[in-house]
């Protein structure tokens, strides 16, 4: 079991793609939710159990040009590039929003940004072929990814 820390998590999160060459089912639409930064990466996972997306996880390594947006008028938000991982079940790269409807992009954006240069970023191992991750939630506010079929 490989344990992850939770360094900063936000509710009221809205998740969106956009410029994909091929958009799956999964990926359409505005997805609602918390987001979540570890010392690996930011998850995403939706508030509503029917969505066909329960979770997304995007690896430090495969994000790239990521920035806030302060607007006057809405949301702050969140905003780069998201390369698919292999066996990650889409292929090509993606735009990413996550939209911080009550707040905290600038300081998750922030610290997103920092993590990597102070854990001395190593990318966590893939799972074994055939197996996926399972995030279960710990009482001491860390999370741990297990294997499952």
């Amino acid at each position: 079991t490989r344990i992850s820390l939770l360094l900063l998590y936000y509710n009221n999160v809205h998740l969106s793609f956009s410029d994909m060459a091929t958009v799956p089912n999964t990926f359409k639409g505005k997805k609602k939710g918390k987001v979540i930064l570890t010392q690996y990466r930011v998850l995403f996972l939706t508030a509503n159990r029917s969505d066909p997306m329960r979770s997304f996880s995007m690896p430090f390594q495969l994000i790239r040009g990521s920035n806030v947006e302060q607007n006057l008028f809405s949301p702050n938000q969140v905003t780069g590039k998201i390369m698919a991982e292999n066996g990650g079940g889409w292929e090509g790269t993606a735009t990413f929003k996550l939209i911080f409807n009550s707040g905290g992009a600038t300081e998750f954006m922030r610290l997103m940004a920092l993590t990597p240069q102070f854990v001395g970023y190593m990318p966590p191992p893939p799972p074994p072929p055939g197996k996926s991750l399972r995030l279960l939630y710990s009482y001491h506010c860390q999370f741990h990814y297990n294997l499952h079929p």
